[in-house]
C-alpha cells in the first residue's frame, strides 16, 4: 500500500487567456478499490478539506484525512463495506449537529443511505437506510426541498427511471417515505438541485441516459410538490450522464451544465434566458470528450467566473475549460491529466489552503485517488507548525498544537500574516526575495524557539518550512471571555442568539466554570449548545475541564425576547459573562465581560458592530475592541464562496488582532499590516429563502488601539462582503472615539415627605430623578433605586416598581444609583422617605342658632368650634371653607368666620387643619343649622321698627299696635331680658348687654309674635 505519494509533476497549460499549472499528488493508488465517486469536505472539523470516496468494486465508502491542511493525506478510514456497487457520495449535515454526515447511492442493493458523523471528528456510525426502493440507484444529492430548514435527500435511479426525494421529517436524520418527482426519466443517471425559476425554493434537475434528456422539475409550492418534467434538451443518441447548475454568464440566475456518453461526446451549457427557467439551445463547450463520467463548475483561474472541469473514462482524461469572458464563452479543452485510467469523478476544492481551487479526481481502472494542486496563483510558500512544549523536552508530535497565534513574514517592505489553525499549522505565500518569519506579539510568559526563521526565494514555486516551538517561562493563569451577538439582533417577540467565547492565554491547563447572567424579566432562555450545570432565574453555569493553553471554546445560547409591553424597542439588555477561576488570574479584568444590546425593530443582516460602542476613555485604550462582522446570503442560490475584505484603521494596532471565532471553515490573510481578508471557500452558504437559519455567517475578532492614541482620536471599521462573483455588499461603518473621562456625579435630592394618619405610605421615588440628574443628559443616564448602599454600589436588587414604593420604616433611607449608559460609570446618592402624621380628626358637634325671622339664614360664629376641632393638639392652623375641595386645596377661604351667614340650611362647613411644622393637612367638617326659636310664626311686621340698630344704650320700638311683651334671646337661645306692660313698651335698655347679636321676641296686644334681630355695639 502506498499512501500520500507526492509527485512533483507540473502540468503546464499554455493558453491565450491563462496559463494554469497543476501538480499531481496521489492520495491512494494501491488498494484495488475501483473508485467510482469523489467528494471533498471537512469531515473531521479541523478547518481543512478532507477527501471522501466511493468504490463500486468492493462496496466501500472511505475517507482520507488532510493531516496538515496542506494536502498531506493519512490512511484510508473505512465508513462502510456494504454499499453494494456504490455509485455516488455526498457530504452534508443531516442530523443538525453541526458536523458533516455522508450520503450514498448504491445500485446493486437499490439503496439510498446515510452515515452519521458521530463525534464530528470523522468517526462514522452504521448505515441508516433512507430507501431500498431506488432500482439501480445512481446519484444522490441533498438540499432543503420543503423549506423547513433541514436537509432533505434527492435520488436518481436508472432501472425504474425515477427521480425522488425524501423528507428529513425532524431535522435529525429521520426520513419519510419516498416522494416521487418523476418515473419517466428513462435511465435516470444524475440528479441536482438549484433555484432555476428565481422563486426562492429549490427546483430539481435530472440527466437521463436512455432518452437523452436533461429535464427540470419546478418546486411549485416550495414544499416539495413538483410539476411535470420540463425538457431543457433531448438530442437523440446523445446519452446524458451528468447534470450540474451554476451561473455561467454572470447574470445572476442559474444556468445548466450537462455531459454526454458516446454520441456527441459533448459537454454543453444552457442559458437561463429570463431567470425563470426558460432555457436556450445548448451552448457547446466541447465535442471531444470520450465518454464523460463527471462534470463540475468552479473558478479555476481566479478570474471571478465559473469554469468547467470534467472526467472522461475512455480517454483517461481530467480536463478543464476556461470561461474566457465571464459570459459563457469557453476555451478549448485543457488537460490536467491524461493518465487517469478510467477517469470517473472530479471535484474542486482548496485542498492546501492557498486560495486556489484544486482538483480532486478518482479513476477506476488504476484504482487511483489524486488531487491536483492548482498553481494558478503562483507564489512561493512558507508553511509550518506551532507546538507548545508542555513537558520541557523539546517539541514533538505528542505536544499541544498552538492555535490562533498570529504569524507574519516580511521582506522589509511587504508583510504577509495569518493565524495558526487548530492543529497549529499555518501557510504564507510570499513572492521573490528574503523573508523573515516570526510569531507576532508572543505572550510575555512564552519564548519561541527559534525566535525568527529566514527564507530566501529565487523565482516562484519554491517552498520552505518554518516550525516554531513555544516554551513557557512561568506558571501563569490567564483566562478571558467575551459575549458576541450572533445571527440577529434582539427584536420583541423573536428568538435571538449569543455566543460565549472563552480562551486560555496562560501556560497551564485549567478547569473551571463559565457564568452567564441575563435579564430574565425581558428575555427567556431556550437552550444552549453545551449542558447547563446549574440554572437560576437569571444565571446559567457551565463547567469546563482541561482547557489547554491557546485553546478557544464557545457556547451558543438561544433566547426568546418577550413581546411588548414586557420588552419593547429601545429597551437595553445587559449580559454579564464570567470565566472562573478569577482569583490568581494575571489579568482578572478580562475574566468578566459585559454586553449591552438595545432591542430593535429591524436590522441589517450584513453588518459590523463594535461591542464597546461609540466612545471609550483614554485609560481604556489598552483594552481590546471586540468586532463582529455578520453576513447573510440573501440571494436566490447558494453562495459557493464568500470573501470578506476588512481594512484596519490606522489607529488600530494590527499586531494585537486575535481571532475569537468564525462561523465556517475559512482562512485569514493579512497583507501589509492593514488589509485583512477572510476567505470561505466551498462554504456553500444556502440562500435565505431556501434555508434561512443556515444562510448566516459571522467573524469575531478583537484588536487594540495603537499605543499613541489620544483623546479625540477615533477608529472606524467597515467591511466588503463578496458572495461568489457578485458586487460587494458594503456594511455600515462603526466608529469608536477616545473621549475624556468625566466622572458621573449624582446631585443630592431632597427628602420625600408624605402626610398620612399612619407611619407608612406609597412613594413615587422617580419624583427625585430630575434632581439626581441635575444637568446631566437623561438620554445617556439611568437611575435605579435600592434599599442599601451595598446594593446601589453593586447594582443589585433594584426596587422594581420605583414609582409606587411603600416604605418599610419611618424614616427610611433610599439609595439611588446614577449610571452613564455609554460606559457604565456610576455614582450614588441617598435621600430619606418621611411619613409625617396628619392633624388628628376629632368629632365635632353641630352649630345651631335660632332662626328668629324664619327665613332659614342666620349669622354664625364658626370660630367657636375651634376648641372642639383641636382638642389637645397644638401648632395647628385652622381655616374654614364652604366645600371640601376648597378646603383640600386651600382656596376660597371664608374670610370672616366670626360672622358667617349660611348659604343653605343646614350647611356643612369644612375646617382645614395645617400642621405649622410639617405642613401636613387634614380636613374636618361640621354642620351649621338655623333653627326657628320657640315655635314662633313669621308675621308681616314691616310697620314695626326697632332703632337704633345696631345700638349701644337704649333701643326704641315703633309700632301701630301696642307691644305689651318683650323677650331678648342670646345666640344660645337663652332669655336674658323679659318685659311686660299692658300700656305698651316703647323702649328698653341694653347697657348691660355684651356686644353680640340678639333676637327680640315682640308680642302685641293681639297676641301676635314679631321676631327682630338686634346688634349691640
Amino acid at each position: 500500500m502506498s499512501i500520500i505519494k507526492f509527485f512533483f509533476i507540473v502540468l503546464c497549460v499554455n493558453l491565450s487567456n491563462a496559463q494554469i499549472n497543476f501538480q499531481e499528488n496521489i492520495i491512494d493508488s494501491n488498494i484495488m478499490d475501483g473508485p467510482k465517486a469523489i467528494y471533498a469536505a471537512d469531515l473531521d472539523g479541523d478547518g481543512d478539506m478532507d477527501v471522501l470516496s466511493a468504490s463500486s468494486s468492493n462496496n466501500k465508502i472511505t475517507w482520507y484525512e488532510n493531516t496538515d491542511g496542506q494536502g498531506s493525506f493519512g490512511i484510508q478510514h473505512i465508513i462502510t463495506t456494504t454499499a453494494e456497487t456504490v455509485q455516488s457520495v455526498f457530504a452534508i449535515d443531516l442530523d443538525g449537529d453541526g458536523d458533516l454526515d455522508v450520503l450514498s447511492a448504491s445500485q446493486s442493493d437499490n439503496t439510498i443511505a446515510w452515515y452519521e458523523n458521530t463525534n464530528g471528528l470523522g468517526a462514522f456510525g452504521g448505515k441508516n437506510v433512507i430507501s431500498s426502493n431506488a432500482d439501480t440507484a445512481k446519484s444522490v444529492y441533498a438540499t432543503d426541498i420543503d423549506g423547513d430548514g433541514d436537509m432533505d435527500v434527492l435520488s436518481a435511479s436508472f432501472n425504474d427511471d425515477k427521480v425522488a426525494w425524501y423528507e428529513n421529517v425532524d431535522g435529525l436524520g429521520n426520513f419519510g417515505s419516498e416522494n416521487i418527482i418523476t418515473t419517466s426519466a428513462n435511465g435516470a443517471q444524475s440528479v441536482y438541485a438549484a433555484d432555476l425559476d428565481g422563486d426562492g425554493d429549490m427546483d430539481v434537475l435530472s440527466a437521463s441516459f436512455n432518452d437523452y434528456k436533461i429535464n427540470w422539475y419546478e418546486n411549485t409550492d416550495g414544499q416539495g410538490f413538483f410539476g411535470l418534467p420540463r425538457v431543457i434538451v433531448g438530442t437523440p443518441n446523445d446519452f446524458k450522464t451528468c447534470v450540474f447548475s451554476a451561473d455561467f454568464d454572470g447574470d445572476g440566475d442559474m444556468d445548466v451544465l450537462s455531459s454526454s456518453w458516446q454520441g456527441s461526446k459533448r459537454i454543453a451549457w444552457y442559458e437561463n434566458t429570463d431567470g425563470q427557467g426558460n432555457f436556450s439551445v445548448e451552448n457547446v463547450i466541447t465535442n471531444n470528450v470520450a465518454n464523460a463520467t463527471s462534470i463540475f463548475a468552479s473558478d479555476i483561474d481566479n478570474d471571478g467566473d465559473m469554469d468547467v472541469i470534467s472526467a472522461s473514462q475512455t480517454d483517461d482524461k481530467i480536463a478543464w475549460y476556461e470561461n474566457t469572458d465571464g459570459q459563457g464563452s469557453f476555451g478549448v479543452l485543457q488537460s490536467i491529466s491524461t493518465n487517469a485510467d478510467g477517469a470517473q469523478s472530479v471535484f474542486a476544492a482548496d485542498i492546501n489552503g492557498d486560495g486556489a481551487m484544486d482538483i480532486v479526481a478518482a479513476s477506476y481502472s488504476d484504482h487511483k485517488i489524486s488531487w491536483f494542486k492548482n498553481l494558478a496563483i503562483l507564489n512561493n510558500e512558507i508553511s509550518g507548525n506551532l507546538k507548545l512544549d508542555v513537558n520541557s523536552n523539546g517539541c514533538d508530535n505528542n505536544d499541544i498544537s498552538a492555535a490562533n497565534l498570529l504569524i507574519k513574514t516580511s521582506d522589509g517592505t511587504n508583510t504577509l500574516s495569518t493565524f495558526s489553525a487548530n492543529n497549529g499549522n499555518y501557510k504564507l505565500f510570499p513572492g521573490e526575495g528574503t523573508f523573515t518569519t516570526e510569531i507576532v506579539q508572543l505572550p510575555a510568559h512564552y519564548i519561541s524557539s527559534p525566535i525568527t526563521q529566514t527564507s530566501t526565494f529565487v523565482g516562484l514555486g519554491n517552498t520552505d518550512n518554518a516550525n516554531f516551538c513555544l516554551q513557557p517561562v512561568d506558571v501563569i493563569n490567564d483566562l478571558s471571555i467575551a459575549v458576541y451577538p450572533i445571527i440577529n439582533d434582539p427584536r420583541p417577540g423573536f428568538d435571538t442568539s449569543y455566543q460565549l467565547v472563552y480562551r486560555n492565554l496562560g501556560t497551564t491547563q485549567l478547569n473551571g466554570d463559565v457564568l452567564f447572567q441575563f435579564n430574565s424579566d425581558k428575555i427567556q432562555f431556550l437552550g444552549a449548545s453545551e449542558p447547563v450545570d446549574t440554572q437560576t432565574a437569571n444565571t446559567l453555569s457551565f463547567n469546563f475541564s482541561n482547557l489547554n493553553p491557546f485553546e478557544i471554546r464557545t457556547i451558543d445560547l438561544d433566547f426568546n425576547v418577550f413581546p411588548p409591553p414586557t420588552t419593547s424597542n429601545g429597551d437595553v439588555l445587559i449580559f454579564t459573562a464570567t470565566v472562573n477561576p478569577v482569583v490568581g488570574d494575571i489579568t482578572e479584568e478580562d475574566n468578566v465581560f459585559q454586553l449591552e444590546q438595545t432591542v430593535v425593530g429591524s436590522y441589517d443582516p450584513n453588518d459590523i458592530s463594535v461591542l464597546e460602542g461609540e466612545e471609550i476613555y483614554l485609560d481604556e485604550a489598552d483594552n481590546y475592541l471586540h468586532y463582529i462582522i455578520r453576513f447573510q446570503n440573501t440571494g436566490t442560490a447558494s453562495a459557493i464562496n464568500v470573501r470578506i475584505k476588512n481594512v484596519l484603521d490606522a489607529n488600530l494596532d494590527w499586531a494585537t488582532i486575535q481571532l475569537e471565532n468564525i462561523s465556517h471553515t475559512s482562512r485569514v490573510e493579512i497583507t501589509n499590516e492593514s488589509n485583512v481578508e477572510f476567505i470561505f471557500e466551498n462554504i456553500n452558504l444556502p440562500d435565505s429563502t431556501s434555508n434561512e437559519p443556515e444562510s448566516h455567517g459571522y467573524i469575531q475578532y478583537k484588536i487594540k488601539p495603537i499605543s499613541a492614541i489620544n483623546i479625540g482620536d477615533s477608529m472606524s471599521n467597515s467591511a466588503n462582503i463578496f458572495f461568489d462573483f457578485n458586487p460587494p455588499v458594503l456594511t455600515n461603518t462603526v466608529t469608536t472615539t477616545i473621549v475624556e473621562f468625566v466622572p458621573v456625579e449624582a446631585s443630592e435630592p431632597a427628602n420625600l415627605q408624605i402626610c398620612n394618619e399612619e407611619n407608612f405610605d406609597v412613594f413615587d421615588l422617580t419624583q427625585n430623578s430630575e434632581a439626581i440628574l441635575g444637568t446631566l443628559d437623561p438620554n445617556n443616564h439611568e437611575i435605579s433605586f435600592h434599599i442599601s448602599q451595598s446594593d446601589a454600589n453593586n447594582d443589585l436588587n433594584p426596587i422594581v416598581n420605583s414609582s409606587s414604593y411603600t416604605n418599610t420604616s419611618n424614616p427610611q433611607a433610599i439609595y439611588a444609583r446614577l449610571e452613564r449608559i455609554t460606559d457604565r460609570e456610576f455614582d450614588t446618592t441617598n435621600f430619606d422617605l418621611i411619613v409625617d402624621l396628619q392633624p388628628e380628626i376629632l368629632p365635632i358637634t353641630d352649630l345651631i342658632v335660632s332662626d328668629v325671622d324664619n327665613d332659614g339664614f342666620e349669622t354664625f360664629d364658626l370660630t367657636i368650634k375651634i376648641p372642639e376641632i383641636l382638642g389637645a393638639q397644638t401648632g395647628i392652623d385652622i381655616t374654614f371653607y364652604e366645600t371640601e375641595i376648597d378646603a383640600l386645596n386651600g382656596i376660597n377661604q371664608i374670610v370672616l368666620p366670626e360672622a358667617y351667614i349660611n348659604i343653605t340650611n343646614p350647611q356643612e362647613i369644612f375646617a382645614r387643619l395645617v400642621n405649622l411644622t410639617t405642613s401636613c393637612i387634614s380636613v374636618n367638617s361640621f354642620n351649621i343649622f338655623a333653627e326657628p326659636v320657640l315655635g314662633m310664626e313669621d308675621l308681616d311686621f314691616k310697620s314695626i321698627k326697632i332703632f337704633p340698630n345696631p345700638g349701644e344704650s337704649t333701643i326704641y320700638i315703633s309700632s301701630n299696635i301696642p307691644i305689651i311683651g318683650l323677650n331678648v334671646f342670646n345666640q344660645l337661645g337663652q332669655i336674658i331680658l323679659s318685659l311686660e306692660n299692658k300700656k305698651g313698651i316703647n323702649s328698653f335698655s341694653i347697657d348691660q348687654f355684651s356686644k353680640d347679636v340678639y333676637i327680640l321676641k315682640l308680642i302685641d296686644e293681639n297676641s301676635n309674635v314679631i321676631i327682630k334681630k338686634m346688634i349691640k355695639n
